[in-house]
């Protein structure tokens, strides 16, 4: 969520603590064009499966792994 966040402009997120690092390290190993991309993808779909489907698709492999995606 915090990928497709960013891509749409977002630049303050609210998280727990314990996520912080796991979305610290998902921000940093995507570039903002990649976050756009995720974005569109996002809100293109035709329902919320499609949509986290078509994130899941754009995010890096082992951020993925890292997330338990």
């Amino acid at each position: 969520m915090a990928l497709a966040l960013t891509g749409m402009g977002v630049t303050s997120l609210s998280m727990s603590a314990p996520a912080l690092p796991a979305v610290r390290h998902a921000l940093r190993h995507h570039s903002l064009a990649r976050c756009e991309s995720i974005a569109e993808a996002v809100l293109s779909a035709q329902s919320a499966d499609e949509a986290r489907m078509a994130a899941r698709d754009l995010t890096d492999a082992e951020v993925v792994t890292r997330l338990g995606l």
